[in-house]
């Protein structure tokens, strides 16, 4: 009989050192983050010369690069079960080997700084992942994830090597967190390529969410969703099954990341007359802040300059449209094309050759799109009629159509919107007022409460008790909740537009400073009477509305009071009351 005793103590000896690893993985990441903040903020590292930081930088990078390719040998897995950490691991010593061979170092030193910072966005999200388990509602893990992000985006902002003060780093990591696209200080002048570039992460990272992004991070390392996990993404998606949920959060990162590199390639005959690595940055920053209804620009006029171009009167608008219709709607149109004429693989009750349809949301979010699109182009053409910075009828219906796009969601403009009539003005917020649809980039009070609003106000008109829309009753606890997130929306509106009027006291800009809270509110980022012009007070405001936009005043609401539903075993008399 074989003594098994050898065999243990190898297991035992593994099992050891795959803790230690897991432990030294964790404390490289946490010296890493202020590695890179030191690279950054600083001109040379303010406790350490550079000898001893670069060697320490050296260090981090072996330890971080080596970890997963031990992990891999010892847990003897595939490739594809190692997922990303060895990725990153087998590019870092890719890029270190072209980079060392050619004899570029500060490119190579780049290459590193830019490793060590994955493995750190890594390791926060590893952490944020530990926040599901900790018992709190959907509701507050939203709105913490938020919060963080913001506070980190500031953080950066205030480096030393950064000029900048704590209220501009503030309200331009909110801006870019909370994907709106206001500013106090011109993005492509007044901050250093580093600043942009950590505005890009913020952007991105803020129209995914850091729950989307947390758990495609854990598919990607094939951990798989923990059950909290999948109870705060079918809150967030409405979607049931743990197959229907792992596939649609990886589509909505693959998707996302494939259609910014078209968009990116696509726009970047925009700038061919600058150097190829600015060109590719530019054409970057524009796809995604495009694609997530951002509408920062690097362009000191936004896309003023090229306000006739294909790329801008097209491309552009594409990304915006994408990006505002939501995950879930692009997810169920490309289900419903997958097995258009297919039996379905999911389920009973589908016959071969039966068409799958689409769900209702899917439908609302379409048709009110269309709607929206065609309505808001005729309006602003017909407004703006008597504009005469616009030469000739077609330059005035190509603004008309970018605007239309652009004011529910985006905040990219090719007019000075200031310029723009009273009347014009007051529609465009309107169009922001109902933004863009549920799941998506985009803010405002979206389509389908919109939508379900207006279908519940027929039914009154019509005597009916139901909402009733495409052969489907609409539930009535879906029918509250619109109507809540309606009236919230429209409440929070006027009474921070109440606020800033308060303290600007310009009655004459009445109106343009109602439509910069609109703005704010609904995470458009159009401005009429300019931002920095305002006092900073007002700016404040700003940036509790561009928050309260992002995660819905609804949603804030609930992660203070709870999202307990309270069932009871009874209840009470009905009695009727005078309503007019």
């Amino acid at each position: 009989m074989s003594n098994p005793a050898p065999f243990e103590q190898l297991r035992t000896w593994e099992t050891t050192l795959l803790s230690v690893l897991r432990v030294v993985r964790t404390l490289c990441q946490i010296l890493g983050f202020p590695i890179v903040l030191f690279a950054f903020g600083y001109e040379s590292p303010p406790v350490l010369n550079e000898q001893t930081f670069a060697l320490l930088l050296v260090i981090v990078v072996s330890l971080l690069t080596l970890i997963p390719l031990v992990r891999w040998y010892l847990l003897d897995q595939s490739i594809s079960q190692v997922g990303l950490t060895l990725l990153v691991s087998l590019i870092t010593i890719g890029g270190t080997a072209i980079f060392w061979v050619l004899g570029n170092d500060p490119q190579l030193y780049f290459w590193w700084y830019l490793a060590v910072l994955i493995h750190v966005l890594i390791g926060l999200l590893s952490l944020f992942r530990r926040v599901y388990f900790s018992g709190w509602s959907p509701a507050v893990i939203f709105v913490l994830s938020f919060l963080s992000l913001i506070f980190v985006g500031t953080a950066l902002r205030l480096l030393p090597g950064k000029v900048t003060t704590p209220h501009e780093a503030l309200f331009t990591a909110t801006s870019a967190v909370c994907v709106t696209g206001l500013t106090i200080k011109d993005t492509g002048t007044e901050w250093s390529r580093e600043g942009q570039i950590i505005i890009l992460f913020l952007i991105q990272l803020g129209g995914l969410g850091l729950m989307t992004s947390g758990a495609a991070f854990a598919l990607l390392v094939r951990r798989g969703l923990q059950l909290r996990e999948r109870r705060v993404l079918s809150d967030l998606y409405e979607r049931g099954t743990l197959h229907d949920l792992r596939r649609l959060v990886m589509v909505i990162i693959f998707f996302t990341l494939a259609v910014e590199a078209v968009g990116a390639l696509l726009l970047s005959g925009l700038w061919s007359e600058k150097p190829l690595t600015e060109q590719i940055f530019y054409s970057a920053f524009h796809s995604v802040s495009a694609f997530c209804n951002a509408g920062f620009s690097l362009q000191p006029r936004s896309m003023s300059q090229y306000h006739t171009t294909w790329q801008v009167l097209g491309v552009m608008p594409a990304l915006v449209i994408l990006g505002g219709l939501g995950f879930v709607v692009i997810y169920d149109i490309g289900q419903s094309v997958r097995f258009r004429w297919k039996p379905s693989e999911y389920s009973l009750f589908h016959e071969k050759g039966q068409r799958i349809r689409l769900s209702l949301t899917t439908k609302i979010v379409l048709w009110s799109t269309l709607f929206l699109l065609v309505v808001g182009t005729v309006g602003i053409f017909i407004l703006e009629l008597r504009n005469e910075s616009y030469q000739g009828t077609g330059e005035r219906i190509q603004g008309a159509w970018f605007h239309s796009m652009s004011s529910r969601t985006a905040g990219f403009n090719t007019q000075p919107i200031g310029s723009m009539s009273a009347s014009t003005l007051f529609f465009i917020l309107l169009l922001m007022g109902i933004g863009a649809s549920p799941g998506s980039t985009g803010g405002g009070i979206k389509t389908v409460p919109i939508v379900i609003s207006l279908l519940t106000l027929r039914a009154l008109m019509r005597g009916r008790e139901k909402v009733e829309v495409s052969y489907r009753t609409v539930p009535p606890r879906i029918v509250y909740r619109a109507l809540t997130i309606v009236v919230l929306g429209l409440l929070t509106m006027v009474l921070l537009t109440l606020i800033v009027v308060s303290i600007e006291n310009r009655p004459d800009l009445f109106l343009k400073h109602m439509f910069e809270v609109g703005s704010a509110l609904a995470t458009v980022g159009l401005s009429a009477v300019g931002t920095s012009s305002l006092q900073q007070e007002s700016q404040m405001v700003l940036i509790v509305a561009m928050f309260i936009g992002r995660v819905g005043p609804l949603t804030l609401i609930l992660s203070v009071a709870g999202n307990e539903k309270a069932v009871g075993a009874y209840s009470y008399p009905e009695e009727r009351v005078l309503l007019g």
